[in-house]
């Protein structure tokens, strides 16, 4: 095996925490066992902003808890594990066999990371959900997805999962509250926090360099408020290069392997954010160029970047627990529970990864450094 890592589990699992306007008393009412929509399937339809494995991973996830929830026929799952999310839609609308729900044949959308079709498709959803109404429930994937669905110009339930960072990209505006009746988000308020706590006590940086779009989208994907907190609190620079804006692949893989070169001469570590140009065709020159410096890095994505030679992350250990929460979230959507009543918090467990390979070739000692559990999360360590 070329990499080697070092993985340390950190288990956060608590029960989900609720959202601040529910109703006691009502929690006994969400039930998530099936039913029909007065006697009729459900139908559900998906819509993502572009293929990314976390989300294929998620949609799995989601459907192998609605099978043991009795929602669909337990067949299990290895006809979808591995595939992107337009062939498991396929084989949900056509092969899935249920007596409760009808995953839609024409009601996946996807814009391809594309803008100019994010804006052609977000029309047709939103005009299909406002007027024909045929939809009962939307699986709303990742950012582009929650900017989209989550607003008035339609009354249909939609679940916004997977999303990075709601609150800072604009789709809610209070951590505790969705603002519509009929939209559910999911927030996770620790996630990006240990990140960065985790990083710097394990780095000890003085000065972190942060690659990313400065737009509104870009500033979300990169985490950026919660990164400037993390400054003021530990007295580390934040130091910034902003990448190519827009749907140009070339120009947005040049532009963040430039921004890498710039920051090798003047950061002491790299935060590897999300964006079009950081992909499996970039990351192994990022890693050559940050690690020809003797730069740590950390991937904000996970481990297949870290298999690629970004020095660590954190990932969750699998994806149990987050299929469990959705599913039944949608479920009790379906049993008639208003989305915005519902939790919004879900503390799950995680991992953190190291590429030891890495570590050896910027001359960084694992076994040196202070890897106690409560240095990654606990902000009085």
């Amino acid at each position: 095996m070329k990499y080697i890592y070092l993985i340390l589990i950190l288990i956060l699992l608590f029960s989900p925490v609720t959202s601040s306007l529910s109703y006691a008393g009502s929690e006994p009412d969400w039930k998530t066992s099936p039913s029909l929509n007065n006697g009729a399937k459900w139908q559900i339809a998906y819509y993502q902003g572009g293929e990314y494995i976390p989300y294929n991973k998620t949609l799995a996830a989601v459907i192998k808890r609605l099978m043991e929830l009795d929602w669909i026929e337990n067949t299990g799952i290895s006809a979808i594990q591995g595939r992107d999310s337009k062939e498991i839609w396929n084989w949900l609308s056509t092969q899935a066999e249920s007596k409760y729900i009808q995953f839609v044949p024409d009601g996946y959308y996807c814009t391809k990371w594309d803008r100019k079709l994010r804006q052609d498709i977000s029309k047709k959803i939103i005009k299909r959900l406002a007027s024909t109404k045929d939809i009962d429930l939307v699986l709303g994937m990742g950012t582009w997805a929650g900017q989209i669905l989550a607003n008035n110009s339609h009354q249909i339930p939609v679940m916004i999962i997977s999303c990075l960072d709601p609150l800072a990209s604009g789709i809610i505006k209070n951590p505790y509250d969705s603002g519509y009746d009929h939209i559910y988000v999911h927030v996770d308020t620790l996630r990006f926090e240990m990140q960065i706590r985790g990083f710097y006590k394990t780095i000890r940086f003085k000065k972190l360099g942060i690659a990313y779009q400065d737009n509104l989208n870009g500033r979300s994907y990169a985490a950026l408020d919660i990164v400037k907190q993390m400054a003021e609190q530990y007295g580390f620079e934040i130091i910034p290069c902003h990448t190519q804006i827009g749907g140009d692949l070339q120009k947005a893989e040049q532009s963040v392997i430039q921004c890498f070169k710039q920051l090798a001469e003047k950061a002491d570590a790299i935060y590897v954010t999300m964006q079009l140009g950081v992909n499996p065709n970039t990351v192994p020159e990022l890693v050559k160029i940050a690690n020809k410096s003797h730069i740590p890095t950390f991937s904000q994505m996970g481990r297949h970047e870290v298999e690629q030679g970004i020095l660590m992350t954190i990932e969750q250990t699998d994806f149990q627990y987050t299929g469990d929460f959705y599913a039944e979230i949608a479920a009790k959507i379906l049993n008639k529970a208003v989305p915005r009543k519902l939790p919004m918090f879900f503390k799950q467990p995680y991992r953190w990864e190291f590429n030891f390979e890495t570590a050896q070739k910027i001359g960084l000692d694992l076994s040196s450094l202070n890897l106690e559990e409560d240095s990654f999360y606990n902000p009085d360590f």
